[in-house]
């Protein structure tokens, strides 16, 4: 059967806005990035869209025009090798050209935008291209090579010192091309590096490297360079930026720093801003250095003022990348180990009610709308806890250095957790109804005592959010691989009648247990756990009428009525070496490990 013909697909939040720097313009009023195809203009002050800029393909590139006499433009390159100027109010396309190689970088070099330096994306049959580029109105381009020479493709380059200076790094050193002299010959230093940035107005460099290192380098047009070296975390820098006296750096360290190029290791000599829950990867300066634009690895951009504080983010559909994959033990498995579960509940009072609810952060629930393909909250399970008074003197007595190497220890997905000796925390199973929620945190990289805590939430409408409501008491040596929510009047010997919503929880290696929700007492309570015969719980399920609960032990199914939870009926399927690995109960069906049998 063709899936494609016989079912309507919708792909959500499947495209990246990470995979180049997001771009400033008129100051910093306006932040510009790509979602695949389409290039979106947002206000920085409010978030609301201003205008799509639609592409026929993959957009590789943004840069806008910086004359301040008059309205900006937008210039994109797309992969298949177009670049287009933009009226972006009335997202009109004025010119466009044709390339024969995917334009990767484009910096023009006069006030009429009609000359820029381009870089061509590097191909199998050769290197990366360093061309000057005219473009004509009419459709028209003359190249002319600037420097195409490299002897091997460059991993990472810049232009610096007012477009004077461009700067490559190749394995083990990097180059310097001055742009204005006679010889464009590049000056080779000896330095391993993982990228390079450069000034905007000044003759400045800074590489970063693989193990947390980061050299400025001044006097680059002359063989001895003057080198300052920073250092302070073990981990990739991913990206660097300069302007004006501040160096931005961020990585694998999920920090952004802001060092002070005037006292580089100096007492002042950088500030912070930490707690960032994922690794930076682009980083952007306005042209007034009023705003920092800070991509992050879990597909989100976020705005941060000059005094390090998170002014506003966007979010898009998160991913689990590979560091966290590593971290949780779940490489080769989803990219979801909590599952992904669907809702109609209206949270945001919006045209569409449906939200499709993933843990791809780890600890962390995103809620995104699969209509409007937006986000439209998260709630950080791990991290929403009550901390005790003397723990939180502990942390503000502190100094900044040590809260930042206490939660790099904690927090950052490195090397050291994948030994298991730091126990790891993430979310193991929830479930949502209405505006309840439920979910289970446990370790995920240790084989004992795992001890699992049950959370029970509220969605607050005053708030927007999620609200933890109740916590359960750890459930030691115990894992929850499943949590489903029940509406029905249970009234067993322990669960009185006015007792109408419960939860499941399958538990690893034993049965399901059933929390209830006491409306009289405003408050949730383990009310029983079903075993059967001493065998482990593999899966259940209840009928849509919430009237019969099936329950899968090894290779028995076993049907349960939920007033009572009295065992109504159980059935031998297949020997204690298959076991049921799903069940569903429209009519009650099940299917077994072994493919071969149902019933």
């Amino acid at each position: 059967m063709n899936l494609e013909t016989e079912f309507e697909f919708t792909r959500i939040g499947g495209d990246s806005i990470i995979k180049f720097p997001s771009v400033f313009a008129e100051g910093a009023k306006i932040l510009l990035f790509a979602c695949g195809s389409v290039v979106q203009l947002h206000s920085t002050e409010t978030g609301v869209e201003l205008k799509r800029l639609m592409h026929d393909a993959e957009v590789s590139f943004i840069t806008v025009s910086d004359n301040l006499n008059k309205e900006f433009e937008v210039f994109t390159a797309t992969v298949d090798g177009f670049v287009n100027r933009w009226n972006w109010k009335d997202a009109v396309i004025l010119a466009q050209w044709k390339f024969q190689d995917e334009v990767i970088q484009m910096h023009f070099i006069d006030s009429t935008l009609t000359s820029a330096y381009v870089i061509f994306k590097p191909s199998v049959a050769k290197n990366a291209m360093f061309n000057l580029v005219n473009f004509h109105q009419d459709g028209q381009i003359k190249t002319t090579e600037v420097f195409n020479n490299f002897s091997s493709c460059p991993q990472s380059f810049c232009f610096a010192n007012n477009i004077k200076c461009f700067a490559f790094i190749l394995r083990d050193s990097f180059g310097v091309i001055d742009l204005k002299g006679k010889q464009r010959r590049p000056i080779y230093h000896k330095h391993s590096a993982a990228l390079i940035t450069g000034h905007p107005t000044e003759p400045i460099l800074a590489t970063g490297s693989l193990n947390g290192e980061i050299s400025v380098w001044y006097r680059i047009f002359q063989h001895q360079l003057s080198c300052t070296i920073c250092h302070w975390h073990p981990y990739v820098v991913n990206h660097l930026v300069i302007r004006a006296n501040t160096l931005l750096s961020g990585g694998q360290e999920q920090v952004l720093v802001k060092w002070d190029l005037r006292d580089l290791n100096g007492r002042h000599g950088k500030s912070f801003c930490a707690r960032l829950h994922s690794a930076v990867k682009w980083i952007t300066i306005s042209p007034n250095s009023e705003m920092y634009a800070v991509c992050m690895d879990d597909n989100s951009v976020r705005l941060i003022a000059p005094d390090m504080t998170v002014k506003f983010q966007f979010q898009y559909f998160v991913r689990r990348n590979y560091l966290e994959s590593l971290a949780s033990g779940d490489v080769g498995e989803s990219p979801y180990p909590a599952g992904l579960l669907y809702s109609t509940f209206d949270f945001t009072s919006e045209l569409s009610p449906y939200t499709v609810i993933t843990n791809g952060r780890i600890g962390e629930l995103q809620f995104y709308c699969p209509v409007t393909n937006k986000n439209i909250m998260n709630v950080d399970v791990i991290e929403n806890e009550f901390v005790p008074e003397q723990e939180q003197n502990m942390v503000e007595t502190l100094s900044t250095d040590d809260q930042l190497h206490t939660y790099l220890k904690k927090k950052c997905l490195m090397s050291e957790r994948t030994d298991g000796a730091i126990p790891f925390i993430d979310i193991a199973s929830f479930a949502i109804m209405d505006d309840w929620m439920v979910t289970a945190e446990c370790c995920l990289n240790t084989d004992s005592e795992p001890g699992t805590k049950i959370k029970f939430w509220k969605y607050s409408l005053a708030k927007q959010n999620f609200q933890l409501f109740a916590s359960a008491e750890t459930l030691h040596d115990l894992f929850v691989d499943k949590l489903k929510f029940i509406t029905c009047i249970l009234n067993s010997g322990s669960c009185p009648s006015n007792r109408q919503l419960a939860v499941g929880g399958l538990i690893r290696g034993r049965g399901v247990c059933i929390w209830m929700f006491d409306n009289n007492n405003d408050r949730w309570s383990l009310a029983t756990t079903i075993n059967y015969r001493k065998l482990s719980a593999n899966c259940f399920t209840y009928s849509e009428a919430h009237s019969i609960m099936a329950v899968g032990f090894r290779g028995s199914l076993t049907l349960w009525e939920m007033k009572t939870l009295i065992l109504i009926k159980s059935i031998d399927v297949t020997s204690d070496s298959d076991y049921i690995r799903y069940t569903c109960c429209c009519w009650i069906y099940f299917s077994i490990w072994n493919p071969f049998l149902m019933l």
